[in-house]
């Protein structure tokens, strides 16, 4: 069973893992035994949500550094990425050495671009003056799309939580492309019709498994 890794820290921002922690639980009950979600801290000790939800992570940043079972390792957005955090820009730059799939939401962008990561890839974010305030290496590389992937790292702009899960459950191999397109299209159109074909593509999906 494969780890979709969560980085929780004081102020996450519950709505923009949200979407991703029920999804792969949805596949989970569907086809079992493929992924699970755990979180990560700097230490075990419980942390408060921005939404002052108790988060108590699984396993410390140090654990997950040299494992081969992490199928993506996931940042959500806080308030505090702009200074400190020194064990998690070292667990981004082993993960990124590793090949391991990183995704970043809103201000988890930051922490990614101190990691070094931003540098040789293109990304997006909240703005690129947001990012700008880091002063990394490759401001050029910034795109203005709510989601963008390349080389191995997702990034996202805190407004697109959608696109972000979309685009780590495709990456990772949670669901395959039809399934994460029906999904998409579901909450682009928000209709009946577009339910019934989200739920057609996942019993299909999972009767094929």
């Amino acid at each position: 069973m494969e780890i979709i890794a969560i980085y929780a820290t004081e102020t996450i921002s519950d709505w923009e893992y949200a979407y991703l922690t029920t999804q792969v639980a949805e596949a989970e009950a569907q086809v079992p035994d493929r992924f699970k979600v755990l979180f990560v801290g700097e230490s075990l000790g419980a942390v408060r949500s921005k939404g002052g939800i108790e988060v108590a992570p699984c396993l410390t940043l140090q654990d997950i550094q040299n494992r081969t079972d992490i199928a993506a390792f996931v940042v959500p957005g806080a308030d505090t990425y702009f200074d400190g955090h020194e064990q998690l820009l070292d667990t981004i730059k082993v993960l990124n050495k590793n090949e391991v799939l990183l995704a970043a939401i809103c201000g988890g962008t930051v922490a990614f671009a101190r990691a070094g990561v931003l540098d040789h890839c293109k990304h997006t974010s909240n703005a690129q003056g947001f990012l700008a305030t880091v002063n990394y290496a490759n401001i050029d590389g910034y795109k203005e799309e709510d989601v963008v992937f390349d080389g191995g790292v997702i990034t996202a702009s805190g407004l697109a939580p959608v696109p972000f899960t979309a685009a780590v459950l495709r990456a990772a191999g949670v669901y395959p492309d039809d399934v994460v397109d029906a999904w998409l299209q579901l909450h682009e159109q928000r209709t009946e019709a577009a339910f019934v074909e989200h739920m057609n593509k996942v019993q299909a999906w999972a009767c094929s498994n």
